[in-house]
């Protein structure tokens, strides 16, 4: 009772789990990133209940910077999760037929099952000696390639982007960002030429019955400026800028107006141009 999700035999483990319970205890998802919101939002549909356990204040907080991520603090509380922020998780352990989870606190929380959703680490360790330059990543060119007939694209390459302010060293753990390197990687080997524009940066999640976007690649620390929408209402857009640059987007169950506004991103754009011109608007 005890889940990690990897691979698609995890979920279907978890899965058979799930079937088999007939505990009336909930459920205990270890982290409200991603994975976590996302699990927790499936326990929900179908019927299941769950407490998400979270070591920061707020969800995302990480990701999305604390401003942002307190604007998201409501959502599993009205889907009807509850979340549990600032707490550390000590152990997991079987206390005779009782699966529990150990708090820094010093509370145990009794669980049906849990899932442990605390991220990855990347694992390099079996292309040391390899020649391969090693940089938290594949360091590649521009081209993807990381030596003569060698590329590395996706979750595991440390690539140079053209962002607003600047080459930025980056690794990214998004699928569409693996969608436009292996497309890149395509038209290079097959035809010798590079990408026909500059990758923005883009990551959705569908939580809590919310869907969360992303444009761009702001930091946590940028200093964020609700544009469109509000709080209250959790439909929303708030643009990220660094040194008066716009740096990206953020939207919450507004797709369109995301859309719509990636034109600041497409070029070096000024905050006060951006606000100014307000393309979200249209």
């Amino acid at each position: 009772a005890l889940h990690l999700i990897r691979s698609r035999d995890d979920l279907e483990r978890l899965l058979a789990d799930l079937e088999a319970s007939e505990s009336k205890r909930p459920w205990v998802v270890i982290g409200a990133g991603f994975l976590g919101a996302e699990v927790a939002t499936a326990f929900k549909i179908r019927g299941v209940a769950s407490v998400v356990l979270e070591v920061a204040h707020a969800p995302l907080e990480g990701v999305v910077g604390a401003q942002a991520a307190s604007w998201l603090r409501m959502l599993p509380e009205d889907f009807g999760v509850t979340l549990r922020t600032d707490e550390k998780v000590r152990d997991v352990e079987w206390r005779g037929k009782v699966l529990t989870v150990s708090l820094d606190s010093g509370e145990v929380v009794e669980a049906a099952g849990v899932v442990v959703c605390v991220g990855s680490q990347l694992d390099l360790t079996w292309l040391e000696g390899s020649g391969l330059e090693l940089d938290g990543g594949v360091v590649v060119d521009e081209h993807l390639q990381a030596s003569a007939n060698v590329a590395a694209l996706g979750d595991v390459a440390r690539f140079a982007w053209p962002g607003p302010l600047g080459l930025e060293m980056l690794r990214v753990e998004h699928w569409e960002v693996a969608v436009f390197h292996a497309a890149q990687l395509a038209r290079y080997w097959t035809q010798g030429v590079g990408p026909e524009r500059v990758m923005v940066p883009y990551f959705w999640s569908d939580q809590y019955g919310k869907k969360i976007q992303m444009l761009g690649h702001p930091r946590p620390d940028d200093e964020v400026t609700l544009v469109h929408g509000d709080v209250a209402s959790k439909q929303w857009l708030a643009l990220y800028a660094r040194d008066e640059i716009v740096t990206g987007l953020l939207a919450l169950s507004s797709p369109r107006p995301l859309m719509l506004a990636k034109v600041v991103l497409d070029e070096v754009t000024s905050r006060d141009h951006a606000l100014e011109r307000a393309p979200w608007r249209v």
